[in-house]
């Protein structure tokens, strides 16, 4: 991992091979990643028992793309925890997996109200973020209104949209 979290959330990125530092594309809004934590996806879930959390309680991470395939595979990666050998993989974390998935934050950039319905239900509406791929091809053009689609109260979109992200990054301005 790159950055300092002690000041802020890292981001977890599905897409690899994307610049994530300024020297590599200059004046992108993702290369505001490069100033925290970057990791992918997979590091988390190819080294479920790595022990990460466990080290770094405050450690805050936010995945993008509703957290790829980590929420959706979270029984496979209980079942493996359960039955590997620990020692010889080098799985040392105190819990299965599904024990720290609401550790992390989630964006919402996932193009589906059925899915952002089934994520809320997975991890609980005070983990999801609103997220936007602008300008990136497939972005979603109306994040909020995805968000609006998928049918959360008053209170639950008012906690993606805006609550969540200000109790997380407590320096963002109202």
């Amino acid at each position: 991992m790159r950055g300092d979290v002690r000041d802020g959330p890292g981001l977890a990125s599905s897409v690899r091979g994307m610049p994530c530092c300024p020297t590599q594309v200059s004046g992108r809004a993702h290369c505001m990643a490069a100033r925290r934590a970057s990791l992918h996806h997979r590091d988390l879930t190819t080294h479920p028992g790595a022990g990460v959390l466990d080290r770094f309680p405050a450690l805050r991470i936010i995945l993008a793309h509703g957290g790829g395939t980590f929420p959706y595979l979270l029984g496979r990666f209980d079942c493996l925890h359960a039955r590997m050998d620990r020692a010889a993989q080098g799985d040392v974390a105190l819990a299965p997996p599904s024990a720290y998935v609401r550790r992390f934050h989630y964006d919402t950039i996932l193009h589906s109200p059925m899915h952002l319905r089934w994520l809320a239900e997975a991890v609980s509406v005070e983990r999801m973020l609103l997220g936007s791929d602008y300008s990136f091809p497939p972005s979603d053009l109306d994040p909020v209104g995805t968000v609006r689609k998928a049918g959360f109260s008053d209170v639950e979109t008012a906690k993606i949209l805006d609550y969540n992200a200000r109790a997380l990054m407590p320096r963002l301005k109202a």
